[in-house]
């Protein structure tokens, strides 16, 4: 039953976000704050019962603001201004990093689990992934009505990148605390946008946009319901040695990503500055005609 009940809110929460985004410029700009604003009154009107901890609001605050930014960008042109999308890719950049300190931590000093622990491996990964984020300058807005937040990361990076966050969730939470609700939350909330660029839209360009709306949608819910749903027990499914496999795949699938874009991205940016270098002796010699032009009907005369 309580699969059934994951394959429910999977669709639910896909279904919102789609919602979310292909709605008004004013929906995608201020659905955050609303969320913000409602999950602040029920937690006031309940005496914060169900909130056992302060990072899902900090959480929910932090997303909101970059719900903001990404409507900005969509429907204002700031993806047309560097800072802000300097400030998007340090977004998604912090998120990554806070989670591989977190773990370095579990690693270290038995933070919050000190049976497994965090992963050395999983935490090199995450520095890869950050590594290998694609400039800023790749952040553009498609000029038809939809006006979607295009940031091609890659499908592969896109990959990785769930594969990393899985597994710093399955190796940092112990599994006396609710671990079954825990991974259950974690699948839902990175199996939407990869079901939605993936493999409805087949378009990783469009992930980040998705990732960001869901994510905010889930935190809200898990706020107020904290049961969130839960997958059948298996006896011993978390194991070190699971943990340990995971955590290599990690590593291997973020090392892949980064040697392809070693091996790849230079020779991209090549064909780039080069392709600038022609339009500009292009340009100059253009602008060269009328002044030959004028200089040979000057000898004429």
């Amino acid at each position: 039953m309580s699969l059934i009940w994951v394959f429910v809110t999977l669709l639910l929460l896909a279904g919102l976000t789609l919602l979310i985004s292909n709605s008004s410029a004013w929906m995608n700009r201020w659905y955050a704050a609303l969320l913000i604003v409602a999950i602040g009154f029920f937690l006031a009107v309940t005496n914060f019962q169900t909130m056992t901890t302060v990072f899902g609001p900090i959480k929910l605050v932090t997303l909101g603001f970059g719900a903001w930014l990404v409507a900005m960008m969509r429907f204002e042109g700031w993806a047309t201004r560097a800072w802000a999308r300097k400030a998007a890719f340090a977004l998604l950049s912090l998120n990554i990093i806070e989670a591989v300190g977190f773990e370095v931590f579990d690693y270290f000093f038995d933070g919050t689990n000190g049976v497994y622990g965090g992963s050395i491996w999983n935490g090199v990964a995450g520095m890869l992934l950050v590594g290998t984020l694609v400039f800023p300058r790749a952040i553009t807005v498609d000029a038809d009505g939809r006006q979607n937040l295009r940031y091609d990361l890659g499908i592969g990076w896109v990959l990785a990148y769930t594969l990393w966050n899985f597994t710093f969730v399955f190796r940092t939470l112990a599994p006396e605390l609710l671990f079954n609700e825990y991974m259950a939350g974690t699948i839902l909330h990175l199996s939407v946008p990869l079901m939605l660029t993936l493999v409805i839209g087949r378009d990783a360009a469009l992930w980040v946009q998705m990732r960001g709306i869901s994510l905010a949608l889930f935190t809200a819910a898990a706020i107020i319901y904290t049961p969130v749903p839960v997958l059948e027990t298996i006896p011993k499914w978390h194991s070190a040695e699971l943990a340990s496999i995971l955590a290599a795949a990690s590593f291997i699938s973020a090392a892949i990503v980064s040697a392809k874009y070693l091996v790849i991205n230079p020779a991209h940016l090549a064909a780039v500055n080069l392709q600038q270098a022609i339009s500009r002796k292009a340009i100059d010699i253009l602008g060269c005609i009328p002044a030959a032009k004028s200089l040979a009907g000057d000898s004429q005369q």
